[in-house]
């Protein structure tokens, strides 16, 4: 999985893996969101505001699942 910890008042890390975008809130809670294009991942890497760009670009377009483990823990931080 690529990852990356982004600066945002709601979200703390995003992942990407095999078409999964991964989200954790700066609540704990994390998510994945299925079918989700690598562009996507990269637009939330890039943006100015990772908060405002989930919202227009993934939250209400994708399927999701609030996941009860870190899918990050094993994982690499992406460049």
């Amino acid at each position: 999985m690529l990852r990356h910890e982004v600066v945002s008042s709601t979200i703390q890390t995003i992942g990407y893996k095999e078409n999964t975008l991964f989200v954790r809130f700066n609540t704990g809670c994390t998510y994945s969101y299925s079918d989700v294009p690598f562009t996507v991942f990269i637009t939330l890497q890039k943006a100015e505001s990772v908060g405002r760009t989930f919202h227009h670009e993934v939250k209400g377009k994708y399927y999701y699942t609030k996941l009860d483990y870190d899918p990050f823990d094993k994982y690499v931080k992406a460049a």
